[in-house]
């Protein structure tokens, strides 16, 4: 029989530890600073204070959740009167409009259900412990922002595990797992370690783990860490949850029935994993917070990840340093820069070339580079509207030892890593 090892989560402010163990417990669960977002601590703000803020993020982001049946009844009941304001002889041009409405309810509730569910599988232990009432007042209204993020979520189940979602994971993801394979050829993947940050709901990481690496996930939004362990630590096999991930989609669509229709979750048994594998985990909290440790990982593998940083330079450094000599690091992606219109935080937006020059100074080689790589993102394939990319993918080395001390001979400048 195979044998699976839960991913299990223990998260200590200003770190970031990774506890696996046989019963799925989780031992001395505290908060991780850079859940909230916030890639460094505000000057002045005390330890208490941002863990203050860190709780009341994690409140806000489990209230949206479970407020998404409610939110969701409302957007349909505005449609309802909508119709009701129409002339009666519009309306009996559309006979089916009423029953469709309460197809929709009907959908609502089932993601809500579902969402309930996810919330109510809480990784971090108790959350009654963790939320507390130390401070945190009352709770935080759910603004639609927040409301997107619970819809993009729900759309994220489709992309990373159901079945309907394979054509879109093969053209993102497909590339990253068979470039760490070309360029850690020879080894036993088990003693290949692969880092994914930014692993959102954990199928990349997991089809690395099902590979037979030695794999760990990293992520910081609570959104996708709840749903991650959700759907990882559950053991009720294939399809077992069903989704109508796009009913809350009113708009470009194609028919009732492909804005009413259902997805089953998960497409695999997620415990199916090789007994002889090299492990899986992941790691909750801010990339930059959780690692550090020099020449740790074999190959970081990033999927839609470097641009959401601020200061993607910081990001790169730090690839750099956790690399083993000799490791890998492959991205693929758009260059979107998520915070490239958010005035009140700095951030720094590099054009594709200017990224990899800047690379280059850090010390990376280039050895593989392609440009204009089609990819949609959480799209409906039954709507009229779709987001797509056209992605760069590239594989840049961290020179091993032996390499860097040969480039150096004739240059007295040169230094040896």
């Amino acid at each position: 029989s195979q044998v699976f090892r839960p991913v299990c989560l223990t998260l200590a402010p200003k770190a970031c530890t990774v506890l696996v163990s046989a019963d799925g417990s989780v031992e001395g669960a505290r908060w991780c600073l850079g859940m909230s977002g916030m890639e460094e601590a505000e000057e002045g703000v005390s330890p208490e204070e941002e863990e203050r803020r860190e709780r009341l993020h994690f409140m806000k982001m489990t209230a949206a959740m479970l407020a998404y049946p409610i939110e969701f009844g409302r957007r349909v009941d505005r449609a309802e009167a909508s119709f009701g304001k129409l002339p009666p002889e519009h309306q009996r041009l559309l006979p089916g409009f009423q029953a469709k409405l309460d197809a929709l309810r009907v959908a609502g509730r089932a993601n809500g259900d579902f969402l309930a569910a996810v919330v109510g599988a809480d990784p971090f232990g108790s959350l009654a412990d963790i939320l507390g009432s130390g401070g945190l007042g009352a709770q935080p209204r759910t603004t639609p922002f927040d409301m997107d993020k619970v819809h993009t979520t729900v759309k994220q189940f489709v992309r990373d595990w159901s079945a309907e979602g394979a054509a879109e994971r093969d053209g993102c993801y497909g590339p990253v797992l068979a470039a760490v394979e070309r360029h850690t050829a020879g080894r036993p993947p088990s003693e290949v370690s692969v880092l994914v940050p930014g692993s959102g709901l954990g199928r990349l990481a997991w089809e690395f783990a099902k590979r037979g690496y030695h794999a760990e996930g990293n992520e910081w939004s609570v959104l996708m860490l709840l749903g991650s362990h959700y759907v990882l630590n559950a053991r009720r096999g294939v399809g077992y949850a069903t989704l109508h991930p796009f009913a809350h989609m009113f708009c470009n669509n194609l028919s009732v029935a492909g804005q009413l229709r259902e997805v089953r979750i998960p497409d695999v048994e997620t415990h199916d994993l090789p007994a002889d594998g090299g492990g899986f985990s992941m790691a909750a909290g801010d990339f930059l917070e959780c690692y550090g440790r020099e020449g740790q990982w074999d190959a970081v593998a990033a999927c839609f990840f470097l641009d959401t940083a601020r200061n993607v330079l910081a990001y790169l450094e730090r690839i750099y340093q956790i690399l083993k000599p000799g490791g890998v690091l492959v991205n693929f992606g758009p260059l979107l820069y998520h915070f490239d219109d958010n005035a009140a935080a700095p951030s720094i937006e590099l054009c594709l070339d200017e990224l990899v020059a800047a690379m280059e100074a850090i010390g990376f080689v280039m050895i593989e580079q392609q440009t204009n790589l089609p990819s949609d993102y959480i799209a409906d394939t039954e709507s009229m509207m779709r987001t797509a990319y056209a992605c760069a993918l590239f594989v840049a080395r961290k020179p091993a030892r032996a390499d860097v001390a040969e480039s150096a001979v004739g240059d007295p400048g040169a230094a040896t890593v």
